[in-house]
């Protein structure tokens, strides 16, 4: 229901450039507005994501949002650079994803170089399906940056990242910590 009544909603994280200080971009979040307790954030609906269907409407309704404040932004003169969006496997195993994905930032009047797909770890590193990798291969060719988020979570290697298409290899925080 909140995803057919509008309520769920893309939240931005800046993206800030250590170097500079200025913003270089956003990252997308699904967050439900709920209509009596406000802003919930993902992990307190999570399984959602059990649920096939639903996690693919999902990824649809916030991947469509977040290509209209886009053209917001690029219509109203504001640079944002790059806005980083999840996608899930089951994405990327959709006929037609990349080929979909690109027409919609067409009609909207965006490059797709405004676009980043950040890909789970274990989506593009443990032996992904030829169609996930014809995806993220047509996504990149076109100009939309590829990232390996949470890198670290599960058993890849270094060695693997040779094989794997990507711009930017964001780190889990357990890596780091």
């Amino acid at each position: 229901d909140a995803l057919e009544n509008g309520e769920v909603v893309p939240y931005y994280h800046p993206v800030v450039c250590l170097d500079t200080g200025k913003l270089s971009g956003f990252e997308a979040f699904a967050r439900w507005n709920h209509p009596t307790r406000g802003l919930i954030a993902p992990n307190l609906f999570m399984q959602v994501f059990d649920d096939s269907a639903i996690c693919s409407r999902l990824s649809h309704v916030i991947m469509e949002k977040v290509a209209d404040d886009m053209a917001t932004w690029h219509r109203d003169g504001l640079h944002f650079g790059r806005v980083g969006i999840n996608v899930t496997a089951l994405d990327l195993q959709k006929d037609q994803f990349s080929l979909r994905t690109l027409a919609m930032l067409e009609d909207r009047g965006l490059s797709p170089r405004h676009l980043i797909l950040e890909v789970g770890e274990a989506v593009i590193l443990q032996s992904p399906a030829p169609d996930v990798t014809e995806h993220i291969n047509r996504m990149r060719d076109a100009g939309v940056m590829i990232a390996i988020d949470d890198y670290g979570t599960h058993a890849a290697s270094l060695q693997q990242l040779k094989n794997v298409p990507c711009d930017i290899m964001k780190l889990d925080r357990s890596f780091i910590g």
